[in-house]
């Protein structure tokens, strides 16, 4: 119905395959380079290097094809980004999801850490599942309050920077203020839920042409995706040179200092991360060392991830900066929609009724 007569022929000859390749593919390479620095390879290998590379370089013959070829049914339309509210949006969303999907990573390793209990092997997997239940709660709660509050842009704005102080109090919490840790990050997740909500909506709505709606939220999809990505490796990073150093600064002397030979600590720390099976076999050890060892291990991993939630208010600052610009949509949030979908070519009767 919304091509009229046209045969499927046509826009088999008008696709955008060049473009689509070097979508995909630069996307793709670019996120291989991003996800494999830091863990897989080290990010001054030329694995990593030729990666980022040449996916960064695919998508920038991308944009240049985009913006000067004259397309019929070109993959991006680029005039998106020149709608500064729809950039907001998308922005916001990108942002929100990327401090969603580190944390989806981080807490749990938090968890295995600090707060988890050998007796109850299902209380650090409950305790995990804190940050997928909350975000699906602020989804939630977001969904059905945004239109009876209003003021879309303020609830965005008001959101972000609950979840940006929420999540930068975690940095005050020790192996000893497990429920303190829990409550932030749960309030932190959940606020970044609340926005996550109102800005995918945002992003279909700012779209200037509500035909070009699958572009305009599919475009934004990816964007989102990207930032999580790189929001996910600056993470990992952060929290993997901060280990390194606070492990090698704080571990060893505790262990030596009540009573571990020297040559036994390498193996201790070894043994901290393979389970208790390896401990017992440490040359030295004792159930003082033990305790000791195990609780200055803690509190070298909680002086790392203390960095990292720090780090979120870089992303958040940005979000909120970009929140600014949102513009008021309330009066669109109706009934109406712009294109519905028939069963067939019946205008008469759309899907779902």
């Amino acid at each position: 119905m919304k091509h009229g007569d046209d045969k499927m022929i046509k826009h088999v000859k008008n696709f955008d395959y060049v473009r689509t390749v070097l979508y995909t593919s630069g996307l793709l390479i670019l996120l291989m380079g991003l996800n494999w620095g830091g863990s897989v390879w080290p990010w001054a290998s030329a694995h990593v290097i030729a990666t980022i590379v040449v996916g960064f370089l695919a998508l920038v013959a991308f944009v240049l094809y985009e913006s000067f070829t004259n397309l019929k049914e070109p993959l991006v339309p680029m005039h998106l980004f020149q709608n500064r509210a729809w950039n907001a949006a998308t922005i916001v969303s990108g942002l929100g999801a990327s401090i969603y999907y580190a944390f989806a990573l981080v807490w749990p390793q938090m968890v295995i850490v600090l707060y988890s209990d050998a007796s109850s092997p299902m209380y650090g997997p409950w305790l995990s599942s804190l940050v997928g239940l909350f975000i699906i709660l602020g989804e939630i709660v977001g969904g059905f309050s945004a239109q009876s509050i209003g003021k879309l842009r303020y609830q965005c704005i008001a959101t972000l920077a609950l979840g940006g102080i929420f999540f930068a109090c975690v940095a005050t919490c020790t192996p000893d203020t497990k429920v303190r840790a829990a409550v932030f990050v749960s309030l932190g997740v959940f606020s970044v839920g609340w926005v996550e909500s109102i800005a995918i909506t945002m992003v279909t709505l700012t779209a200037k042409d509500q035909q070009e709606l699958g572009s305009a939220s599919g475009v934004a999809g990816s964007i989102r995706f990207l930032n999580s990505s790189i929001a996910a490796s600056v993470y990992s990073v952060i929290l993997s040179n901060r280990l390194a150093q606070t492990i090698a600064t704080e571990v060893p002397p505790a262990l030596i200092n009540a009573g571990l030979p020297a040559f036994s600590v390498e193996s201790f720390i070894t043994g901290l991360s393979i389970g208790p099976t390896a401990l017992k076999a440490v040359q030295g050890i004792t159930p003082n060392i033990l305790a000791i060892g195990t609780r200055a291990y803690q509190d070298a991993n909680s002086s790392a991830y203390r960095t990292v939630f720090l780090s979120t208010i870089a992303f958040t600052g940005v979000a909120i900066i970009a929140s600014l610009f949102l513009p008021d949509v309330d009066h669109l949030l109706t009934g109406k929609v712009a294109t519905t979908l028939h069963e067939g070519k019946d205008e008469k009767k759309i899907v779902g009724t």
